[in-house]
């Protein structure tokens, strides 16, 4: 979480939370606003715009930072370090020029009752359209819109908030800074906390919400069944019938870990979970898990593979593990890679790159793994379905919102990208995924082309290379020009390892660049990059969404 502090540049917030929560969530909650406050206020993937933590970096943060996010909880209000570090920000304020901009902005953390912080009590917390604590949102699966949105909007009212006032820096911080709550009170009767939201008028420009589609199996049986057999085409409600059967079985789980104290806790947790229930299997040793699946067909694979990185002491490594299942054709699963010493973006960069879905820090505990292990095995069933009849008719497959468009010498970037929109429930139109046996790849392609609403190409030394590249970005270059194309397209290049100087070149990507904001993806960082391709796609889809309904 911690990031090196430009001092020319101070940082848009300081991010105080209670030290006895759950650094990991709160270390997501931290990279989350700071991708979304980058591309908020234009700012290139590696400049600093957040700042936490201990240390070094801490005091530069509360020395300089423009404001302050407090997560409020029970044991935020506990912590004194809490309490002096918004106290900090109390005096730099009265320091500064008058002005009405709060530069301590809280928001609820989780959920608390009873006598607070008369401080807490008198500053509006920033609400953010969320009806839910953040942790809440932040855990829950079906709460990722909200999540999204409180973020979202959260980013958008820093920068905004900001522009037109200069918190007054300081030298040092005083050593008898005192404690901002000290002071408590009962809350009182009958009365609302001041809304932040509500306090000062929102940007026009912010977009109040983002949207995840909901696609495959996160809707229940019922609802598919309703859905599909209003326009009552008897393929539609076979293949619903097909579904419903799929996710009425547990979902199969295959784990690999050196560890057997931690596979015999997997395997009771998988054994005695709530609904939806899990038949999960346990590997110490990789080969032996490799030997079954590999070239046995889908019927031996699972739904899905949790692979530990850290094998001590064998033949092969969790990343070769995870590589070779993901290339094999015939186990089209989820993986999820678990490790002992990555966390966060650094484990998601590692992993996601080989081929795994998501990646979860040890130690963990049962809900979260749990909750993971639901969403990727509903991810691996579907890929599974999808597989296993290769001649049934699938629509989905050409109607997806997103088409990514790569060269073949890219496909684990690629992957990647559609992996991570997959855990966000928006469907991809990949080759990889989408075009099966029987299928005759051209037609599939154009088609998919004339229904995406959102097309990304990958754009790199090899994909300038090949002729089928660039002929799906010509075609999409019309399909945008076309105004009489409804939904409209989106285009949102990405330049992988490439100098855009080097691009431009090219007349095609030249052409392509000059009307299409492009993002830069790197080898050792494809997720921030990603965390904002999925903004922007989100909004996109969310503004069509609104359009629709209006008309």
């Amino acid at each position: 979480m911690r990031q090196q502090t430009d001092p020319q540049k101070p940082p848009y917030f300081y991010l105080s939370y209670a030290h006895a929560e759950d650094k990991s969530k709160v270390e997501q909650f931290f990279n989350d606003l700071s991708v979304s406050v980058r591309d908020r206020a234009g700012l290139p993937l590696d400049e600093t715009v957040g700042c936490c933590e201990k240390g070094g970096d801490r005091e530069m943060g509360l020395r300089t930072s423009r404001v302050m996010i407090a997560l409020l909880s029970l044991p935020y209000f506990k912590d004194k370090t809490a309490g002096r570090e918004w106290q900090i920000f109390v005096m730099r304020k009265a320091l500064s020029d008058s002005n009405d901009t709060q530069v301590i902005i809280p928001v609820r953390w989780l959920s608390y009752s009873g006598a607070t912080p008369v401080v807490i009590n008198q500053t509006p917390i920033f609400n953010g359209n969320g009806d839910e604590p953040v942790a809440t949102m932040l855990r829950s699966r079906e709460k990722r819109r909200d999540y999204a949105d409180f973020v979202n909007n959260l980013a958008n009212y820093i920068v905004d908030s900001t522009a037109s006032f200069e918190l007054r820096e300081i030298d040092s911080i005083p050593d008898d800074i005192s404690n901002a709550f000290e002071n408590v009170v009962d809350p009182p009767i009958d009365s609302e906390t001041p809304n932040l939201m509500a306090k000062q008028p929102r940007n026009q420009n912010i977009v109040n919400n983002l949207l995840i589609i909901d696609r495959g199996f996160a809707k229940s049986i019922a609802d598919q069944i309703n859905e599909r057999t209003a326009n009552s085409s008897g393929d539609a409600v076979d293949e619903v019938v097909r579904s419903a059967q799929a996710s009425a079985e547990p979902y199969s789980v295959y784990v690999v870990d050196d560890n057997k104290d931690l596979l015999e806790t997997i395997k009771a947790t998988c054994d005695y979970s709530p609904s939806p229930l899990f038949n999960c299997e346990t590997y110490e040793d990789p080969l032996t898990l490799l030997n079954k699946v590999e070239g046995s067909g889908i019927q031996a694979s699972p739904d899905l593979f949790v692979i530990d990185l850290e094998l001590a002491g064998k033949s092969m490594q969790g990343l070769e593990v995870i590589e070779r299942l993901a290339l094999s054709l015939d186990v089209p699963s989820a993986i999820m890679a678990i490790s002992d010493n990555l966390s966060g973006s650094t484990l998601l960069n590692v992993a996601g790159l080989s081929g795994a879905v998501a990646g979860l820090a040890k130690p963990f505990n049962e809900d979260e793994l749990l909750e993971k292990m639901t969403r990727l095995a509903e991810i691996g069933r579907n890929r599974r379905l999808r597989r296993i009849d290769p001649t049934s008719t699938d629509k989905s497959r050409s109607e997806r919102p997103v088409f990514v468009s790569y060269s073949s010498e890219n496909n684990r970037p690629a992957r990647f990208i559609t992996n991570s929109f997959e855990i966000e429930n928006i469907d991809v139109f990949y080759a990889g995924y989408s075009i099966r046996g029987g299928d005759s790849p051209p037609k599939e392609v154009r088609e998919g082309l004339k229904k995406t609403r959102v097309f990304v190409p990958l754009i790199s030394a090899d994909f300038v290379k090949s002729s089928f590249c660039r002929a799906e970005l010509a075609n999409a270059l019309k399909l945008k020009a076309d105004t009489s194309r409804n939904p409209p397209l989106k285009i949102i290049p990405i330049l992988y390892d490439y100098a855009s100087n080097v691009a431009k070149e090219d007349d095609l990507i030249a052409k392509c660049l000059e009307k299409n904001r492009e993002l830069n993806m790197s080898k050792d960082n494809p997720v921030d990059t990603f965390q904002i391709l999925l903004m922007r796609v989100q909004q996109f889809l969310r503004a069509q969404s609104r359009t629709a309904t209006a008309t």
